[in-house]
């Protein structure tokens, strides 16, 4: 059955979850604040009327929130702009969601935990350490406030960015033009490629119980190591790499060291493995 899906923050996952619903049929209607398309509503999140407005007309079954500003060192010098946005944004996202009965999926981040661990499942406590962190954890109890039906993901993904904005994009960009770059030895996370994570969001969509599940490839890895794989993948010379420390760099924001999370949760409910991260590199490789 065709279903009405809503999303906010039509940026680099955003893109690639639209396109995924509307491969099975769905009727996707999206938004963002700037850089709006003919297709875009043009809506505030802050502004609670804003998004009643919209929705009052579509009355989405699903509403998925992909809204977040990600500049760590930027909101430690405006975290007034991040608790608006990503926060209480996400809280007027709720309150809608609940008024017109959808199922809300709201994308959270492993930035929630300090990295002290890694690996970690759904029960870990977290404790996050940035102001964007903070922003987001506080919109996971929001979500848990304000909806009945919900699904919180956390998780930290890579692919190839159309608009070229992306880490990994960097990375490649970089190295192709044979320029040197400091890859993170202390740094571990377990990324999951963007355009698999987003079809792990369309099945997950269906799930009728509120949960929230971490979505992560099933190693850890560091941001040196990726971007020696990277190299491996594309044939690049691996002398560019230099290791470093997060240390080494005056960072505003605090970094958690070990931000990995667990995905065995995901795959129990999915009956599924999950895609390898070096099949997943081969996969970005097929877009560049």
């Amino acid at each position: 059955m065709k279903r009405k899906i809503f999303l906010f923050g039509r940026g680099f996952l955003g893109n690639y979850i639209v396109n995924e619903f509307k491969k099975y049929g769905d009727e996707v209607y999206s938004s963002r604040l700037t850089n709006c398309s003919k297709d875009d509503f043009k809506i505030d999140i802050r502004d609670k009327n804003s998004i009643f407005n919209v929705l009052e007309k579509i009355k989405p079954d699903i509403i998925i929130n992909c809204v977040a500003i990600t500049d760590l060192d930027f909101l430690e010098d405006n975290p007034e702009v991040g608790f608006e946005i990503n926060s209480e944004g996400s809280k007027n996202i709720a309150i809608v969601s609940e008024k017109y009965g959808a199922k809300l999926i709201h994308i959270s981040t492993d930035s929630v935990f300090d990295g002290k661990k890694g690996m970690y499942d759904e029960n870990d406590s977290v404790n996050p350490i940035n102001v964007y962190a903070k922003t987001k954890l506080l919109a996971e109890k929001y979500v848990k406030q304000e909806t009945t039906n919900y699904l919180i993901l956390r998780t930290n993904f890579i692919g190839y960015d159309s608009e070229d904005k992306n880490l990994l994009n960097w990375m490649i960009s970089k190295l192709s033009k044979q320029e040197t770059i400091i890859g993170f030895n202390d740094v571990f996370f377990t990324p999951i490629e963007v355009s698999y994570l987003s079809s792990l969001i369309y099945k997950l969509s269906s799930v009728e119980e509120s949960l929230f599940l971490n979505l992560s490839s099933d190693k850890k890895i560091s941001k040196y190591d990726l971007a020696i794989m990277i190299c491996d993948l594309f044939s690049f010379n691996k002398k560019l790499i230099k290791k470093g420390s997060s240390t080494d760099i005056s960072f505003k924001a605090s970094r958690p060291k070990d931000t990995s999370l667990s995905n065995e949760q995901a795959k129990k409910l999915l009956n599924n493995n999950f895609l390898s991260l070096n099949d997943s590199l081969k996969k970005i490789k097929s877009k560049f």
